[in-house]
This record gives structure tokens, sequence and C-alpha cells, in this order.
């Protein structure tokens, strides 16, 4: 995956060298004082959105646009934001191996800190230099996506505790929550590029593939991990919640009836053992299925690439997919 570490790394450069400087801007006053700011500030993530977002504004033409250093800061926020959020939903204590906000600073600041990044989104999204139509169609992206993600947060429910339900409405929920913001990661370069609408439509269906495989391998993992016994929150929230995902949806489906039993029990409440439920899941049959699937949807990520020009930008997409089949075949 040399292309795509390559790039991101570039993003992750350019974030550390202007994230300071473009916040400042907002007049938000003090902002260095205040703990919890500066803290998800200085500690983004892997930045896979945002080199997504990077990459697209450069697919058709290769000329930068000065702005992509506002979209790469407004997608860490928005990432940031949703993740205080759901860590405040889930109780979570840890994220990427730290404390979470919430567990750290506490619920009223965490939960005003969520909603502060997402204001200043709103504000950046102003400050930049562009048309008015584009202008537009960056925050209708933006809003689009937000209002998904809270419909996929919301509907996340449905899936506590029910075992009977079905595929699609799961595919539903993450979607919303996950996928909708890869699409929009996407989207967001190409309308920065001014890019043709089939380039557009692409990179989405991209975005939107790419963020159900992920999804669906978190779901993978929390699963995988339990049987490993590693015992990081962020592994172990789904269970704890009963949260119904692919990997028990196809077990479901595929397991034994004393195995379906030892899940239906266990998702209903009636039964606590989470040894139980993992030697129930974790059969060969079970991860061969899964595993299945998100390949299949990392392999339409991929076609969706094929009618884009060639470059160094297709071949880093590409190469995201590659990526993510290689970690899928090694559970």
């Amino acid at each position: 995956m040399k292309v795509f570490i390559g790039m991101n790394n570039k993003v992750r450069e350019d974030y550390k060298n202007q994230v300071f400087e473009i916040i400042t801007k907002i007049d938000l006053n003090n902002y260095e004082t205040i703990p919890e700011f500066m803290d998800v500030i200085s500690h983004p993530g892997k930045m896979i959105r945002s080199t997504f977002t990077y990459i697209t504004s450069l697919l058709e033409k290769e000329q930068l646009d000065l702005n992509i250093s506002y979209l790469i800061v407004l997608v860490e926020l928005i990432q940031a934001a949703s993740l205080i959020h759901d860590d405040i939903i889930d109780n979570s204590l840890y994220r990427r191996g730290r404390e979470t906000i919430v567990n750290k600073y506490g619920l009223h600041r965490a939960l005003l800190l969520g909603d502060c990044l997402v204001f200043i989104v709103m504000r950046l999204i102003a400050e930049m230099e562009m048309t008015q139509d584009k202008r537009g169609q960056i925050l209708k992206a933006i809003s689009t996506c937000l209002v998904n993600m809270y419909e996929g947060q919301k509907f996340e429910e449905i899936l506590v505790g029910n075992y009977l339900v079905s595929d699609r409405d799961y595919i539903n929920v993450i979607s919303n929550k996950s996928s909708s913001f890869f699409a929009m990661a996407c989207e967001l370069g190409a309308i920065l590029a001014g890019a043709s609408n089939s380039c557009k439509k692409a990179v989405m269906l991209y975005g939107y593939n790419i963020g159900l495989a992920y999804q669906m391998m978190d779901d993978l993992q929390s699963i995988v991990c339990l049987k490993k016994e590693k015992t990081e929150k962020s592994y172990q929230t789904d269970i704890e919640r009963r949260l119904v995902t692919l990997p028990v949806i196809i077990a479901l489906k595929e397991c034994s009836d004393n195995e379906k039993e030892i899940i239906k029990d266990f998702y209903s409440g009636k039964s606590t053992n989470k040894n139980s439920l993992t030697k129930a899941i974790n059969n060969e049959e079970v991860l061969f299925k899964v595993k299945e699937r998100i390949i299949h949807t990392i392999i339409k990520a991929r076609d969706e690439l094929k009618d884009l020009r060639d470059s160094k930008y297709k071949t880093a997409l590409q190469e995201y997919c590659d990526y993510l089949q290689e970690e899928v075949n090694e559970y």
C-alpha cells in the first residue's frame, strides 16, 4: 500500500502544520486553555477518511486546491465529534488506546465539545474562498451526511438484543452510521475539484462500499477479539450492549440448533455466558461467510473505479481495497 501510505502521510503532515492556523481563524477564544479541545485536535486518528478527500480532489486533474487543508480539518473534526458522541452513548472508557473524552473530562464537557466541533465545521465552510455554488454543494454534502449519521445512531437500537433483526435492517443502520461518512469524504474532494458527475458518483459509491466493508470488519474484529480474550473496551462494547451484528446474523443461519439457542439466550438476556457465545459464533463456516461478504463488498468498491482515468491517485484507492482484503484474510 505504498502509494496510499505516502498520501496518508502527506495528509497527516498537512493537518499537523495547518490545523491550529485554521482553527485560529474562527475566533475561538483561548482555545489553547481548553484541555479537552487540545486533546482532540492534537490526537487525530489514522486520517483515512480525510486522505480519501485529498485523493479524490486530484483524480481528474492533478491541480491541488488550497482549500484542501480546510476540508482535511473539517473531515477530522466531524470524525472526532461523532466518536465523542458515540462514546457518550456507549459509555466507552477507551478509544484508540486512550481514555475517551467523556471518561477523562466528564459528560457535560464531552457533550459540549462534540457539539462545538460541529459548529466549528460550519464556520470553517464559510471561511473557504470559493464560489457560492461549490460552497453550497459542500454544505449540502456535510449536512446530509450528519443527518444520515444521526439516523444510523438512532436506529442502531433496533440491533440491541434483537436476534431476529434482518440483514437489510443491519445494512440500513451501518450504511447510515458509517458508509455515509466515507461516501461524503470522497464526495468533498470531487466537489472541491469540480469533478465530473460520473467521477463524483464513482467515488461516492466507492466510499459507500468501503464504509460498509470497514464497519463489517469492525464487527468481525469484535467477535474474533473476544475469542482471543482481548479486553480493549472498543472491542467489548458490542458484546456488552448485546448488539446484533453481521457475524451474529450469519451464525443464526449457519450454526447448529444448539448453538443457535445459545446465541438467542445471550442476546435476549437469558444468559451472560460470553464463552459459550464465542464458541457458538467463532466457527469456520460462520467466519468464512462473514469474510466472503466483506470481500464481496470490497470488490464492489474497487469496481466503481474502473472507468476513472489511470493515475497514482486511482492506484492509491485501489491499494486501499487490496489492503482491506488482506486484513480480512488474516482473520
